[in-house]
């Protein structure tokens, strides 16, 4: 009996390097739908090529558009949207859509949702984060009234599209039981979905870790992230080297921007590493993980990554909330900046609980983020 065909709209094609997160769940996010699905899947030709091959299974439809204009910025659609997926994409989503006559419809992430609710097919879709509820907390980093005003109205844009793709989609999956909730308090059911991680053979151990290397790791190109790794120089960094006046603080990931590379170039304790093809080998080498967010999250995967490799890993409020209340008890969790560098302080300070707490971190990844029980669950909404 042939499997369903499901087409999965996303501005992440797998294949591909963007920069971000995404770059480490495709290949297995992918090759597990391919279990339960004949799966295509639609994007824009975005991003470098990748050496991870493609999913068995698993046919990419790579569209080759024009990038949106900054014309877009105006109009009722937010250009939070619209810059990752222009309307050329839409028309050329849409061509693909009445050419693979696909079963179901899903849209990865809210980016598609034009598509979706254009296409006339019924469809699902999944909300790594809800996009309204993260704008709402960008107003707070507005360095001008204007720029605040500006910020409102994408706020208010993004609302609209997303009430609009969650009351009309048959199926909606979150990542955070606080998603959840947010959604529901405005009418909207949806289904949590936990992700899918792989446990590396060779865990993080306290001999291969510099017992003074503090990291962060992020998408440096995006503004959530500039701010967490500010309010970490800025509000934590210094209470830790009161403690730990041997600390550095190692700030990793891709395309970080210019000014914060010149800001942070000549400071004696902290380095920035820009576009490192393996966060792994930063976690490896770290005594300390921090992951905080300050901007709602669905889930945080560099927090997900660093606890399945067993480093130990210190979180805020924003950032733990995607985890299960038990998991939540026993982990490492401080909000403001006091408590939070209490924390990394503990761990630099005691090589014993940093193992532990690392133990425990893994240990609950391992039990809670299945890629199989991922597909199976998406897929039984999808189909039923």
């Amino acid at each position: 009996m042939p499997k369903p065909r499901l087409l999965v709209a996303t501005p992440y094609l797998p294949g591909r390097v963007h920069g971000h997160a995404a770059d480490d769940l495709v290949f297995a996010y992918y090759g597990s739908l391919a279990n339960h699905f004949d799966l295509h899947v639609v994007g824009p030709s975005t991003g470098n090529a990748a050496s991870t091959p493609i999913p068995p299974g698993v046919t990419v439809h790579a569209c080759r558009v024009a990038e949106s204009s900054r014309a877009s910025v105006v109009g009722r659609y937010p250009w939070a949207l619209r810059h990752s997926w222009s309307k050329a994409m839409t028309r050329a989503a849409l061509a693909v859509v009445d050419r693979v006559d696909p079963d179901h419809l899903h849209a990865e992430y809210l980016q598609p949702a034009e598509l979706v609710m254009r296409a006339k097919r019924p469809f699902t879709i999944t909300l790594h984060d809800l996009t309204a509820e993260f704008m709402r907390s960008k107003r707070a980093w507005s360095r001008t009234p204007q720029e605040s005003v500006y910020r409102l109205i994408e706020q208010l844009r993004a609302e609209r599209v997303e009430s609009q793709v969650t009351r009309r989609a048959r199926g909606v999956f979150v990542l955070s039981e606080a998603d959840q909730q947010l959604l529901a308090s405005s009418g909207v059911d949806s289904t949590v979905l936990r992700l899918g991680t792989t446990i590396p053979s060779s865990p993080w151990t306290l001999a291969e870790s510099d017992p003074n290397q503090v990291c962060f790791m992020g998408a440096l190109w995006r503004e959530p992230n500039q701010v967490a790794a500010r309010w970490l120089v800025e509000r934590v960094m210094p209470k830790v080297w009161g403690s730990a006046p041997n600390a550095h603080l190692v700030i990793a990931g891709a395309r970080p921007p210019r000014a914060m590379v010149e800001e942070f170039r000549d400071h004696p304790r902290v380095r920035i590493e820009a576009d490192v093809p393996d966060p792994v080998h930063v976690y490896r080498a770290s005594r300390v993980v921090m992951a905080p967010t300050l901007a709602p999250a669905g889930i945080l995967l560099k927090a997900v990554s660093a606890l399945a490799l067993g480093a130990p890993v210190v979180l805020n409020n924003a950032s733990a909330a995607a985890f299960e209340p038990d998991m939540r008890a026993r982990m490492l969790v401080g909000e403001s900046a006091e408590d939070f560098a209490r924390c990394v302080i503990d761990l630099l300070t005691d090589p014993q609980e940093a193992r532990r707490a690392g133990e425990i971190g893994q240990a609950f990844i391992e039990s809670r983020f299945s890629w199989s029980s991922y597909a199976r669950e998406m897929s039984g909404v999808i189909l039923r």
